[in-house]
């Protein structure tokens, strides 16, 4: 008995990771403050663990063995998951207009799906947490289709993709706000608003323009959102099985693909490029590239490009070309709006985010405290978060396993850290922050399969 506790006890990373990953879902979900900020605190803590105990365990050479405890941590999370993906449905329901009974049966659905994954063992039963993860995907499917939902980014969507599809440039537009006077005052700056008039194109990189096209196309550009989840989901499950499509049921998914938000662009290319780089895919440094200019923040992960040295080494042609092929990537990405109108490509996606404005309904520590203390000063708002970031991304790549995984880790431990000390946060923000720490639990011990190069 006594060996098998200490077995169940032994050091598992899966296990800190999916705790971290709960506590950062509660942390996006939490409606009070306290509770938002102690979750970005123990999520920061788990994190740290990881780093360090990992680290340690490679240079001395021992393992993590013992699968004791890794479902623990997984069924803690699956837990918070399912717990929010039904709130988001009944919550989220009641702003469509479907039917009601279209609505009740829906969220019955949903309900007793989430009563049968975890009632008959989720994690012992990959195919239920599926069939789940596919009625969360109905859910959302038929909210996007259904919900009238009034929000600036759906704006900046729909405009930049019709306007791209009619041969005009999405960073040279203006923008009528969606929101009277009071609500400009708090979402933006003085300095981009002129009465009724956003002076100011499209405020994200091209990946997420591209994935409103597509949306568009379709009828709604959050659909875009949605196919690039699925995706991500299907990437997964093809590499570690059915648990992959754990990446479906994030706390928060249903209300961050109604409300337009455009992290799950980032998602997909994260998951893209730790699967292909575990398995040794030819297109890991597209996906990469990709990566690092699909969203603003990512700068501060540049350090831990590191992890991905065995990668770029193992990649054909080395890591030469494994470097000049990602560099090509983000360039060339980028390279056509920043063409065409430089100006409106600087003040669309570079000035305007240092021209946000304090929020003081944020859930990050920095926020909190300045509500509570007046502390710190607004001159650093600008440089903290940064500074911050690219610390914690320069620690991890340092002390952390040069793996995939890591990488995954290493990008959300240091977006946790640049969101804990910004002057913004919301649940978007980190719904990105979970899922690539969710990304690295479920990569953390890749299968056992041939690399290959597709």
């Amino acid at each position: 008995m006594r060996a098998l506790g200490a077995d169940r006890l032994r050091w598992r990373p899966e296990s800190w990771l999916w705790l971290a990953a709960a506590a950062i879902g509660l942390s996006s979900t939490a409606m009070e403050a306290d509770v938002a900020i102690a979750g970005q605190l123990v999520a920061v803590a788990l994190l740290g663990a990881v780093m360090l105990r990992s680290a340690r365990s490679a240079a001395s050479g021992s393992g993590s063995e013992s699968a004791g405890t890794r479902d623990g941590g997984l069924l803690l999370w699956a837990a918070v998951a399912v717990a929010f993906v039904c709130e988001d449905v009944v919550r989220l329901g009641s702003w469509t207009d479907v039917s009601s009974s279209t609505r009740s049966g829906l969220e019955l659905a949903i309900t007793l799906g989430a009563a049968a994954a975890l009632g008959c063992g989720l994690l012992k039963r990959p195919w239920l947490s599926m069939a789940f993860a596919a009625l969360a995907v109905a859910a959302a499917t038929v909210t996007l289709l259904h919900a009238p939902i009034v929000m600036d980014v759906g704006v900046f969507l729909r405009g930049s993709a019709d306007a791209l599809l009619h041969g005009h440039d999405p960073y040279s537009l203006t923008f009528t706000s969606p929101y009277p006077a009071a609500g400009n005052r708090l979402f933006y700056s003085p300095q981009v608003v002129s009465g009724t008039t956003l002076d100011f194109g499209f405020p994200y990189p091209p990946p997420a323009l591209i994935s409103a096209v597509v949306g568009f196309v379709l009828g709604d550009v959050r659909l875009g959102g949605l196919i690039a989840l699925v995706i991500a989901a299907v990437v997964l499950i093809r590499y570690v099985g059915l648990r992959g499509g754990l990446i479906l049921l994030l706390p928060g998914t249903l209300f961050v693909l109604s409300n337009f938000w455009v992290e799950p662009v980032s998602i997909l290319l994260l998951v893209l490029t730790v699967v292909g780089a575990s398995r040794g895919s030819r297109w890991t440094p597209v996906w990469l590239g990709l990566l690092l200019v699909s969203k603003q923040y990512f700068v501060v992960a540049a350090p831990l490009l590191i992890l991905l040295l065995p990668t770029a080494r193992a990649y054909a042609g080395g890591l030469r070309r494994f470097s000049s092929l990602t560099v090509a990537t983000a360039v060339l990405a980028l390279a056509p709006f920043l063409a065409w109108d430089p100006a409106g490509f600087w003040r669309s996606v570079v000035r305007l985010q240092f021209l946000q404005p304090f929020r003081a309904d944020s859930s990050s520590a920095l926020v909190w405290s300045v509500n509570h203390w007046g502390w710190p000063p607004s001159s650093t708002y600008g440089w903290l978060p940064l500074v911050g970031g690219f610390i914690t991304a320069l620690i991890v790549a340092w002390r952390a396993p040069r793996t995939p995984a890591a990488f995954a880790l290493g990008v959300g431990f240091s977006l946790l850290v640049l969101i804990t000390l910004g002057k913004q946060a919301f649940a978007n923000y980190f719904f990105l922050v979970e899922a690539a720490v969710v990304v690295a639990a479920l990569t953390w011990d890749p299968p056992r399969r041939p690399a290959h190069s597709g």
